[in-house]
């Protein structure tokens, strides 16, 4: 079952998201509005794998390599759209980001991420 919360670190989603320069990684056209605090593109901090599912890793999810950055559509997207709608936006991801994850051992199937989000 998954755990209630998850401790994680604020400055990694930080830098998550500045390394991809305020974009959203599904489609870096989404801009929703400039964030007073960074007078950046506003964009969310999203874990790929979810971080519910920790004990499933040797190694902590919570990296820069996990962290994708959203649109607050696209967020609310792959928390909320039925699963058809949101499996391509997963592969996306999933291909986008399976060398980082590697690179940090964090060993992943599509078929095993596409199965965290049903």
């Amino acid at each position: 079952m998954a755990q209630a919360h998850i401790k994680r670190d604020s400055k990694t989603s930080k830098k998550a998201i500045v390394l991809v320069d305020y974009l959203c990684e599904i489609d870096p056209s989404h801009e929703d509005f400039i964030s007073k605090v960074t007078k950046e593109n506003y964009v969310e901090a999203h874990h790929l794998i979810p971080m519910e599912f920790q004990d499933d890793f040797k190694k902590s999810i919570d990296v820069e390599a996990n962290i994708v950055s959203l649109c607050v559509g696209c967020h609310k997207k792959l928390h909320h759209a039925e699963h058809a709608g949101i499996e391509p936006l997963i592969e996306k991801l999933y291909f986008d980001r399976i060398d980082r994850l590697k690179g940090c051992d964090i060993e992943l199937t599509r078929e095993k991420l596409l199965s965290y989000y049903k």
